[in-house]
């Protein structure tokens, strides 16, 4: 499988000090959408030398994001030698087990890619 690469929960200020995120990187994009999944996931790739980087970027609840988006919404991301995203709604407000369809959706998505990598 290669080396992979993830960081752990972050945000603003640490986010962007970890990841090296500068204005440019972000003008015209906001947190919780697939493109910015993506650009996390291949930072996260490129910063720890991986060859997989993983992303999400979501409100698990109860409350909705800062940016509105409802509890239960998650952009999750996968970058190597194929980047992938797709974008999770559980329409549950329930924290704890949005974190866990979270964390399941996301390795089912990077099992689905590396079984389609494996028949390329």
């Amino acid at each position: 499988l290669g080396e992979f690469g993830r960081t752990p929960k972050i945000n603003g200020q640490a986010g962007r000090a970890l990841l090296n995120l500068t204005a440019e990187d972000m003008a015209c994009m906001r947190g919780e959408t697939e493109p910015y999944a993506r650009l996390v996931a291949g930072r996260v790739r490129d910063t720890h030398h991986s060859t997989w980087g993983i992303a999400e970027s979501g409100a698990a609840g109860p409350s909705p994001s800062p940016y509105g988006d409802v509890p239960g919404r998650v952009c999750l991301a996968l970058a190597g030698p194929v980047t992938v995203s797709r974008t999770i709604e559980t329409g549950n407000a329930d924290r704890p087990a949005n974190m866990d369809l979270f964390a399941r959706h996301l390795l089912a998505l990077f099992d689905e890619t590396l079984r389609a990598q494996a028949t390329d």
